[in-house]
């Protein structure tokens, strides 16, 4: 009987050297939903800027544990449909955390709710201009709908997120710091943008 090559399960970026040694983490499904995320991850935690890095066909399937270092794209999977899609077309930036929102922990199951968006902190500029991205440059929050689509920036750039609440049905209210500034953001999370943003300084 004539053997059959499975399908690619996923597309990865060229490793010819061996430098990325890519992984994918452990899929987290994204609760009321029928969307699994898994995090594409390298140990190199730096992205060259020479140019950007596609997204191709490696022809083989990938697994293994989730790695405590930056991912440098995510690939969503609707379980219901069989269909995936990248959050980016690249793997020219670094992510360094994922969360869906509002999320609560498993414990508090009178409390939990499905997600309304997941957000993200982003290392996509070379801010300080030395042709890498890495944990040096500055961070930007961004946001995208549960299946990874409409993804943006809201926060250009930060030091930490100091609370992230929701504030009604589909508002959440974000305060954070970027150097001596504090900055309070209300979002509107159907809209996927801030609605007004008030500044204080330390």
């Amino acid at each position: 009987m004539r053997n059959i090559e499975p399908e690619p399960v996923v597309n990865l970026a060229d490793d010819p050297k061996g430098v990325e040694k890519w992984r994918l983490s452990r899929g987290e499904a994204i609760p009321g939903t029928d969307i699994l995320m898994l995090s594409i991850i390298s140990e190199n935690k730096e992205v060259s800027k020479q140019g950007p890095m596609p997204i191709f066909s490696s022809g083989r399937s990938y697994s293994g544990r989730a790695y405590n270092l930056p991912a440098k794209n995510i690939l969503f999977l609707d379980m219901s449909n069989n269909q995936s899609r990248w959050l980016f077309d690249t793997i020219s930036q670094l992510i360094l955390s994922s969360q869906p929102f509002p999320y609560y922990d498993h414990t508090e199951l009178d409390k939990r709710v499905s997600p309304k968006v997941i957000f993200y902190s982003v290392v996509i500029k070379d801010t300080n201009e030395d042709g890498i991205l890495n944990n040096q440059d500055q961070t930007a929050l961004a946001i995208s709908n549960t299946n990874g689509d409409d993804f943006q920036i809201i926060i250009d750039s930060l030091d930490r997120i100091i609370a992230k609440e929701t504030t009604g049905k589909n508002k959440a209210l974000i305060v954070y710091q970027m150097k001596a500034q504090f900055t309070q953001c209300c979002l509107a999370l159907i809209l996927l943008r801030p609605l007004a943003q008030k500044h204080y300084l330390k």
